[in-house]
Parts: C-alpha cells; structure tokens; sequence
C-alpha cells in the first residue's frame, strides 16, 4: 500500500505539523511505501532516512499555494493521500488526485488566528474552500475533541466521518534523557517566539519571583528581538535565557530539569509540548482564556495549573508558577507513544481502503 503524506512545508522544518508528518511517516515506511509532498521557497527532492520528500515552490509563505503541487497531486498513484492543515492551500491539492485514493485528513485546526489579516483570510478561506475539502474528505482525524466539535460545528460534516487521536511524543527518548545539573528553579518554554504567544507576560513575573528562579525560553520566531530588549530593559539578563533552537534530546533534558514548563499561547489547538513535560515528569502552567489547552489540561488536571494569562497580573502569574513547582508528576501516558499512534493511523487507513473496495 502506497501512502502519500501532503503538508504545507517541509517536514524537517520546526513546527507541530511538520514534526507530526516526519514522525508518523518514520513509524509507517516500516509497513508502506510511504511519500511525503510538500512547499518550500525552491524546489528540491531529498531523502529523508529513506522517505522521498518532494517540495515544490510556493507562491507564498502563508497559504503556501502551489500549481506544481497541484500538478504532481494530480499524477501521484497511491492508495492513500493524508493532507494535514486545513489553514493552507495543501488539502486543496489532494481533490486533483487522478487515482481516486481514500482521502484522509489532519486539519490541525485553530479556531482563533493570531492576527486580524489572517482572521479576515481564514474566513474567506473557510466558505469558499474548507467547505469544500472536509465534504469531500472520506475521513478526518482530530487531536482533540475539541477541535471535532469545533469543525463540526463550523463546516456541518457528519460526526461518524470525523475520527479523534492524538498526537504522538516519544515516551523512551524522554525517560532516557538525564537532567542538567543546575541548582536554580528553571521554568521553561518551548516554542515559536511569536507575540500571541505571550512569552512576555512570563518575562514580566521573574521580577517577582524569587531570585532562585529562571526562565528558559526555547525557540526562535518574530517576536524574539522584542523579548531580548525587554530582557535588557529589565535587567533580567542573568535569569531570563533565549536558548533559540536546541537539539531534541537537549529539550528532553531541559524538561526533565525544570520545576515547571508555561504555555501561556493566545492560539493552541492542543500542546504536545505539554504532555512532553508531563512524560518527564514536570507539571505545567497552561493558559485557559480559550485557546485551546483546556482539554489537555482538563485531563490531566492534577498535574497542571491553568491560568488567564493575559488578565492576571505578574503577582499572580508568579504565584501560579510557584504552585506548580511544588506538584508530583506521575502519570500514564502511553496512549501517547508514537508507537500506538501510528498504529491508530495504519488502522484508518486499512479500514478506509477495505470500505472503498
């Protein structure tokens, strides 16, 4: 059985969808064939630990549309097309597939957006294309039941067609992983540098949090030169780290040092990053205005506390870090492990083509 994986950007590229696309397809090309079709800014064809990667240039960064993606789509011979992110051009492509494979679909769905441009673009997007792809979708998987609600709501498609399972960490690589030998209380961050992630509003409460604490902050993104001058401003240079893009064994081991591991992001579908921290044993501070971490948090309630980041003070952001400093991690999370996700996948696709036969 032929599978070809469509996504947006190049899978090797830091991102939650990217990084879903490489693992998953690690896991299947042990029992398929197994392709991977992408954007980038030029085209190229790489060999990703014997997956074939076709990217084809896009026309833009954002919606990453591309007529050479389309055309190749269109020629592709598979028994199966799994598209992921239903907030670019990339599903669109799997309609002009010639061989009539079973269509299975990730849409890694926000129900926010991070700015006013994109919110004006998405629902533009989702009445004259969304529509169209989740109808002609024979079978669309979600990381959370929220996002089945809300996709359900939003496009009226049939609940029976939408299928939910989670995203995968890998739960060995993380136990193995030995934490640094550091005396003070790390907090940690581990994302994009973007403003709607309010990595700032942490920044802020180390001023009023004990001395012995720091903040780790991992990644790169836009709004990084602003949170380096905010840093200088405060004179926080000795307990505030911008650590850019560490290896993922050195994020493991990160995890498993800290006291405590923040999302206070505006827009999250769900947070592997979370149940990351949580696999190493470290409890979470998530935000609960709406974003989407709430299900995640709901489950696992006694390991995480959830705050309205943007409406509490620094005091109080402090003191919600402090508290979950002091929590025990012990959790079951092998429902996780990319071994049993990928399992979940290999069965929507022997049940999808066992049915269209």
């Amino acid at each position: 059985m032929k599978i070809l994986q469509i996504l947006h950007r190049p899978p090797w590229n830091i991102g939650g969808i990217e990084r879903f696309v490489s693992e998953i397809s690690l896991r299947l090309k042990e029992y398929f064939d197994v392709e991977v079709f992408c954007t980038d800014v030029r085209p190229t064809k790489v060999d990703m630990y014997g997956i074939p990667v076709k990217a084809f240039k896009a026309f833009d960064k954002s919606y990453c549309f591309s007529l050479d993606l389309y055309k190749a789509v269109k020629e592709a011979e598979c028994d199966v097309i799994h598209v992921h992110n239903v907030g670019s051009f990339a599903p669109l492509t799997a309609l002009a597939a010639r061989s009539r494979p079973i269509y299975v679909l990730n849409p890694h769905f926000h129900i926010r957006s991070s700015k006013l441009i994109f919110k004006v673009g998405r629902a533009l997007y989702n009445r004259l294309v969304g529509s169209l792809i989740f109808k002609r979708a024979h079978i669309v998987v979600c990381g959370s039941y929220r996002e089945k609600r809300s996709i359900i709501s939003l496009f009226t498609i049939p609940s029976g067609k939408v299928k939910v399972v989670p995203g995968g960490i890998d739960i060995p690589a993380i136990k193995a992983a030995k934490p640094y030998n550091i005396s003070e209380n790390i907090i940690l961050y581990v994302g994009r540098l973007e403003k709607y992630k309010n990595v700032d509003l942490v920044i802020k409460a180390m001023k009023v949090l004990p001395p012995d604490y720091r903040f780790y902050v991992v990644g790169r993104g836009s709004n990084e030169l602003v949170l380096r001058r905010m840093i200088e401003h405060m004179k926080l240079d000795d307990r505030v780290k911008l650590l850019g893009h560490l290896s993922t064994n050195e994020v493991y081991r990160l995890m498993k040092t800290a006291v405590a591991l923040v999302n206070p992001s505006d827009v999250e579908s769900r947070s592997l990053t979370c149940i990351e921290a949580l696999a190493a044993g470290t409890p979470v501070v998530a935000n609960n205005d709406g974003c989407g971490l709430e299900e995640t948090a709901d489950r696992f309630k006694h390991y995480t506390v959830l705050i309205p980041f943007k409406r509490m003070s620094s005091k109080m952001i402090a003191q919600a870090i402090i508290c979950a400093s002091n929590i025990n991690v012990d959790v079951d999370l092998s429902e996780f492990d990319w071994s049993r996700v990928c399992q979940r996948y290999m069965k929507i696709y022997l049940d999808g083509v066992a049915l269209s036969g």
